[in-house]
């Protein structure tokens, strides 16, 4: 797991990656002979916010266990280096629905009085590693396909996963209405 962020308490709400795109990611990861600090299996995701402050993420939790979490798709489209010292490798994300998840988020956690985002403005994305002096690889189109992202995850401190919820498998209330409504 990608660790250099965490470098004060903070909330961290991501999607991680469906295995078909998780398997495409770390072969893509093979091709371009990367090195550094590498996203792992498991780790591949799309942030959706992360928030700076020491307040619980109970609220969040609820939130998200209270919506029908969707199962998230962004069409990767190039490559793009991030970071305060331009050290971190992603592939960047083009989607409706990601965009609009993580406005739906963002109100909410705004409306429960946490931070705003330390970053001006919202760019989907998928980490592939970090490492001092990263150069962009030449992109192909062979790498843009669509990423689908089901796992949602909010981690704490140092990123420990706090929740987790698969968008596949439904709740046991949502099992209960579903074999309901099929009745």
């Amino acid at each position: 797991m990608l660790l250099s962020e965490a470098t004060s308490d903070s909330v961290c709400y991501m999607i991680r990656a469906d295995k078909s795109t998780e398997s495409r990611l770390i072969e893509m990861q093979k091709e371009l002979k990367l090195d550094g600090e590498l996203a792992e299996k498991g780790d591949f995701h799309t942030t959706i916010r992360y928030i700076k402050t020491s307040m619980k993420p109970d609220i969040l939790i609820g939130f998200l266990e209270g919506s029908t979490l969707p199962v998230l798709k962004g069409k990767i489209y190039g490559f793009d280096i991030f970071g305060p010292t331009k050290d971190t490798l992603v592939l960047r994300l083009n989607s409706t629905e990601i965009d609009n998840w993580f406005k739906r988020f963002d109100k909410f956690a705004n409306s429960q009085n946490f931070p705003k985002s330390v970053y001006p403005t919202y760019k989907p994305h998928i980490t592939l590693t970090l490492k001092p002096g990263i150069i962009k690889p030449k992109w192909k189109d062979k790498y843009g396909f669509e990423a689908k992202f089901n796992i949602h995850v909010i981690t704490g401190k140092n990123y420990k996963d706090l929740w987790v919820k698969d968008a596949n498998k439904p709740t046991l209330k949502e099992s209960i209405i579903n074999t309901f409504i099929r009745s």
